[in-house]
């Protein structure tokens, strides 16, 4: 896990659309779908749930707490 990956998650949980974080975050939609898959791998858990159709997803129990984490490592990376 990079601060990518932190900023891709961020960036999803946000818009709760693939396509529309791959447009924001100039990816193709595919990056950002390998790139979660792989970020989940590493965790060991699933962050969302991903819905059927135009590529809507939710967080689960778990991306909400990590959601929490993620805010505060991409504000430490700021400073």
């Amino acid at each position: 896990m990079n601060t990518e990956d932190i900023e891709l998650f961020l960036e999803l949980s946000k818009s709760r659309n693939l396509s529309v974080t791959a447009n924001n975050l100039f990816l193709a939609q595919t990056t950002v779908s390998r790139r979660l898959a792989l970020l989940e791998q590493d965790l060991g858990y699933s962050l969302f749930t991903r819905g059927k159709g135009y590529g809507t997803i939710a967080l689960t129990p778990v991306g909400k707490r990590f959601s929490v984490l993620a805010q505060q490592i991409s504000l430490l990376n700021k400073e």
